[in-house]
């Protein structure tokens, strides 16, 4: 996905091309002290201060975690929440209603480019419509379909180069120059494609667009692809920002959050440096991938689903203004406060717990990564001679890294904040647990400043009806919220399930085992604890491993299933054969290792046959 997702710093994901720093200039802040605090203190005892080999850093989420996680919101929608709840999660405050989104917006999809190419081919079995170009200060120019068209920037002008298919070739120069093809609003004709070869650092590069009129116009040496296309049935066909296979619920919040940015950037006003764009084309604003995206049906379909009229959509909104909607791939747990990241608060992006991020079934890519980096990298960015540790000293309410503090072994310390250091080493979050300098001992897991949340939130549903629930079930696997018990926390999650079941997803906070380098450390946040479903219908589990005793081989794994039938009730234990990380006494400290168990997986409470 673009999963991929704040426009305030560059894009919505902080991606790597993007907020990669020169290292140049970060040493800079780390020696002039901008950004970076410097105390020399005596020598460490016994330190050792690392010059060569790689430092080891771990961490989760995978964005700047502001607003919606797409992770997040694909692992809601699996617990059963609607669109509307995974926006009102996200987005504290907010209501969600329909607002005419029948507005113009203009994306750059052509930057710098040194020339640019035009086509055009047929979106439907009809033949294609050939193009028309209206030079800003010249006569229309009608094109076949089949031409050669090239546009190329002379001297402040568009050198507009037609080669013909029936021979010969039209030259003409314009100050700036739209294109327009057929079965659009603003050419009537057969429903058409224009395709769009940009040429500029790199190879070329083509992407085709249904919707819109292309306006072109030089920009100092190169020329800018601006496309002039509607929000509301044209715009959102296109936004690539989340894999059309994922759950309904999830691309359908994902739609209403790009119509909320695309509506919010229709109302500013046009920047001349990118040819009068409002928006760029990829992740410094959202992902537009225009023709190619229609082809997924299930991503046009959850945009149908929040259209209301011909005219209207579904739009989050605060004190009855579109918000600006911002969102990123995944977080470590919590997204943060868009004043922790951007430095000005905002009442609906403000920290809430995002537990579906660091499930690694959810998230398998991004619920905990690492990385490595050199340690002359380190060295250089915090202006060291060698480096002994590096420490997250502080967090911030989402949990992401807001201090790290570099030690050298003759006890120099230095300070940068946790967005410098993940930028510049292109991390994929903030959400940093640990490093680990070569030579060196793991560092204790860190103390995150949060607690569990306690503030009730709509998108934990509504509990199993009573006459599903077994007398003496506990509260914490039939009640969703978030409540204490037996001396722990929990948060539990209850929706409608598959027609005639409810089922209850319980998450505990706990400390949870870290692989750090090559040992394993604990760091706390939202742990799975288990998923519990009340059923109406056992003949729907028919068959599964999770309601046939004995045991199975799924999904490449060994089950082991047990059912109790008390009168009325059939109660199925599933366990998997899985590893499990095991701590160990030692002398010296707990020490952790994985080991094959049988781990309990499902519960499910059935009504006997």
């Amino acid at each position: 996905m673009s999963p991929i997702i704040g426009r305030h710093l560059g894009g919505r994901h902080a991606r790597r091309a993007v907020a990669a720093i020169a290292l140049a200039a970060v040493v800079g802040l780390a020696v002039a002290g901008a950004g970076a605090a410097e105390a020399v203190t005596a020598p460490v005892a016994g330190a050792k201060g690392a010059t060569t080999g790689d430092v080891t850093v771990v961490g989760a989420g995978f964005g700047h975690g502001v607003g919606l996680s797409q992770y997040g919101a694909n692992g809601m929608a699996g617990a059963g929440a609607t669109a509307t709840q995974i926006l009102q999660h996200y987005y504290t405050g907010v209501t969600v209603a329909s607002a005419r989104d029948d507005t113009d917006l203009r994306v750059n999809v052509a930057h710098g480019t040194r020339s640019l190419a035009l086509s055009s081919a047929s979106a439907s079995a009809s033949a294609s419509g050939g193009l028309r170009l209206l030079p800003s200060d010249g006569a229309a120019v009608t094109v076949a379909p089949g031409a050669d068209v090239r546009l190329t920037p002379v001297r402040g002008r568009i050198a507009v180069s037609i080669r013909r298919t029936t021979g010969g070739t039209t030259e003409l120069s314009a100050s700036g120059l739209t294109v327009q093809w057929p079965g659009t609003r603003a050419l009537s004709g057969p429903a058409t494609v224009l395709g769009l070869t940009s040429t500029t650092s790199g190879a070329p590069r083509t992407v085709r667009y249904r919707w819109g009129s292309l306006a072109v116009t030089p920009v100092g040496s190169g020329l800018e692809g601006v496309l002039v296309i509607g929000v509301h049935g044209e715009y959102l066909r296109g936004i690539a920002e989340m894999p059309s296979s994922w759950r309904p619920a999830a691309l359908a919040a994902q739609a209403v959050a790009a119509r909320n940015y695309a509506l919010v950037a229709a109302g500013t006003i046009p920047r001349a440096s990118c040819g009068g764009c409002q928006l760029w084309n990829d992740t410094r604003s959202q992902v537009y991938a225009g023709w190619s995206k229609e082809s997924d049906t299930r991503w046009i379909d959850a945009v149908t689903a929040t259209q209301t009229s011909s005219t209207t959509g579904l739009v989050a909104l605060h004190a009855g203004r579109p918000i600006t909607a911002t969102y990123s791939s995944s977080t470590g747990g919590r997204t943060r406060n868009a004043a922790d990241v951007w430095g000005n608060p905002v009442p609906y992006l403000v920290s809430v717990p995002d537990p579906w991020s660091i499930d690694a079934r959810n998230n398998p890519r991004y619920a905990h990564w690492t990385r490595t980096v050199s340690v002359a990298t380190m060295r250089a960015m915090f202006g060291l001679t060698d480096l002994a540790t590096l420490t997250v000293i502080a967090r911030d309410p989402g949990g992401a890294a807001k201090e790290v503090t570099a030690t050298s072994s003759d006890g120099t310390r230095r300070t940068m904040s946790g967005n410098t250091v993940a930028s510049a080493l292109g991390l994929p979050g903030v959400w940093i647990s640990s490093f680990t300098v070569p030579g060196g001992s793991v560092p204790p897991a860190p103390t995150p400043t949060t607690s569990a949340p306690t503030t009730p939130s709509p998108s934990w549903g509504s509990a199993p009806p009573a006459a599903l629930v077994p007398a003496g079930t506990p509260d914490v696997y039939r009640l969703p919220g978030v409540r204490s018990a037996n001396g722990r926390t929990w948060s539990t999650t209850c929706r409608p399930y598959s027609g005639t079941a409810h089922r209850c997803s319980v998450l505990i906070w706990a400390s949870r085992p870290v692989l750090v380098g090559d040992r394993w450390t604990t760091r706390p946040g939202w742990v799975l604890n288990n998923v519990v479903y009340f059923d109406s219908a056992p003949t729907a589990w028919a068959g599964t491993v999770q309601a046939t005793p004995g045991e199975h081989t799924a999904q490449g794994k060994r089950w082991r299933t047990t059912c109790d039938v008390s009168p009325g009730l059939r109660i199925c234990r599933a366990s998997v054969l899985t590893g499990q990380v095991v701590r160990i006494a030692a002398v010296g400290g707990d020490r952790y290792q994985t080991r094959q168990q049988w781990v309990l997986d499902d519960v499910l409470y059935l009504t006997s046959r």
